[in-house]
């Protein structure tokens, strides 16, 4: 039996923030040493608890992008990881449809996640866009400067409303990837 906890980032105490870091250090390869977060730190996250053991974790960015002619409001997924001794028993699965389930429930237009698609993603229901994009990079903890790429297979997009249509034209993600 499993347990997802959705906090926000502020919730987190010393020791769990102990245990995301070890997650995502068994999870990703190369991650940075002693950080929970990547580029930014999420808003909130959903951690994944069998017992007393963190098992999974993905961080939530709220914020607003823009695309198809306006900002469009977005929860941004991090860092989506289930441990490695607990892969393919359907918790990736379970804690996805969680995520959407309560993404669902607000005013909100899409939930993005980038990653290279391996069917996970679309088997729930995101859509895989190629799409012209621009992006504040970090470096070393710093503001670098903007980019301006083309995103092939890698922007899954999950629309929340019907009539949320994705323009992969272009998107402005209004500050760094997540």
């Amino acid at each position: 039996m499993i347990d997802i906890k959705r906090l926000a980032e502020w919730e987190i105490k010393k020791e769990q923030h102990e245990a995301i870091h070890q997650l995502l250090d068994k999870s990703f390869n190369g991650y940075p040493k002693g950080k929970t977060f990547f580029r930014q730190q999420p808003a909130f996250r959903y951690l994944v608890y069998t017992e007393e053991m963190l098992i999974g974790q993905c961080g939530v960015e709220s914020r607003a992008i823009y695309n198809n002619g306006g900002l469009r409001r977005i929860f941004g997924l991090s860092d989506f990881c289930i441990h490695p001794e607990h892969q393919n028993q359907g918790i990736g699965q379970q804690l996805i449809s969680r995520v959407i389930a309560d993404a669902a429930k607000t005013d909100y237009d899409y939930i993005i996640s980038l990653t290279a698609e391996d069917g996970f993603y679309t088997s729930v229901g995101f859509e895989v866009h190629d799409t012209f994009c621009r992006w504040l990079i970090l470096a070393d903890d710093k503001s670098f400067g903007l980019v301006h790429r083309k995103l092939e297979d890698c922007l899954c997009v999950y629309p929340l409303k019907s009539d949320a249509n994705w323009d992969p034209g272009f998107a402005d993600f209004l500050g760094t990837l997540f």
